[in-house]
Order: structure tokens, then sequence, then C-alpha cells
């Protein structure tokens, strides 16, 4: 199948200005807006869920993802009790709340 101009927009590699300029011609304000929104908060979940203490205070990953979400949208949803969190734990939340406020 032959490669048309057309291919260039969907197959960044077939782009003959190089991928950079792919991407400054395709990144606009609302896709970085939605690739940081999505994985921010599974960077940050695994995190937070990873400093849990496992022995008194277990948090699940599903918990994690919804406060650090909770967190990063500043609705303050909590599915857990925040006050066994431990400082890294609410320092995070603290970033993640300074981060996705405007």
């Amino acid at each position: 199948m032959p490669v048309t101009e057309d291919d260039d927009e969907i197959y960044p590699e077939n782009a003959s200005r190089g991928p950079i300029a792919w991407l400054k011609e395709n990144l606009n304000f609302y896709r970085i807006h939605l690739l940081f929104f999505t994985f921010v908060p599974l960077i940050f979940a695994l995190i937070f869920w990873g400093s849990s203490n496992k022995k008194t205070d277990p948090i699940s990953f599903i918990d994690s993802l919804f406060i650090v979400v909770s967190s990063i949208t500043v609705t303050g949803l909590a599915t857990i009790d925040l006050s066994p969190l431990t400082t890294w734990q609410q320092v995070i939340l603290f970033m993640l709340m300074i981060m996705g406020h405007p």
C-alpha cells in the first residue's frame, strides 16, 4: 500500500518533517490537559498507594486512585478516613491540589 500525504497526519513516523513537527502541529491545549489529567493521577495514585502503611492502615489502589483524582480536581471527596495518612501522603495530596487548581 503506497504512503500518501494523508498518512502523515495519522502516522507520525511517516511524517516528512519529523515527529517533533508533528507534535507541535497536533498537540493543542485540550489534548495536553487531557493527557495531564489522565496520566498524572495514575502516577501519583501508585506513589500514594505505595506510601501507605500496609500493616496498620492499608489503602486499596482504587481508594488511592479516587482520593488522588478527587485531590487534583479539588472536589474534596474521600472514601477513607484521612487522619491516619502519613505526612508524605498528605504532602502528595497538597501538591496535587496545587497542580490541579487553575
